[in-house]
């Protein structure tokens, strides 16, 4: 009975671990890129809370990015594919892929760019009027 207890509790452990290493993984992801001047939009920060519920935004819009294997995504809304650069020493995602909508973008991670981005919504517009 001890042993199946403790096996069980082994395979608990290891399904916690691999499910943290899987979750943190997609933080390397989260963050602003830069595309060069004369480009379609000008930045993308791509944002989220887990590998299966990334969102980018831009100036053309918003769009969920659907996970299709390492370092690769679809753009759900745009109908294109995301493509993550990785730093050849330190294998840190420092760049994006883009390819959406016959566009085709190129951009580097901006540095000391956040790993999460916190959105504060003010619901009383008289907050911003009161002295």
């Amino acid at each position: 009975m001890k042993q199946v207890l403790l096996c069980f509790l082994f395979a608990l452990g290891m399904a916690m671990t691999a499910h943290s290493q899987k979750d943190s993984t997609h933080r390397e992801y989260l963050g602003t890129y830069h595309f060069p001047s004369g480009s379609v939009v000008p930045l993308v920060q791509v944002t989220g809370d887990s590998l299966t519920a990334l969102s980018m935004y831009s100036e053309a819009g918003t769009s969920p990015m659907k996970y299709e294997g390492v370092d690769s995504f679809t753009i759900v809304n745009f109908n294109g594919t995301a493509a993550f650069r990785r730093h050849d020493s330190t294998r840190q995602v420092n760049g994006i892929h883009i390819e959406a909508m016959g566009y085709v973008l190129d951009g580097e991670k901006v540095n000391g760019s956040t790993t999460w981005t916190w959105r504060i919504a003010i619901r009383d517009e008289q907050l911003l009027t009161r002295k």
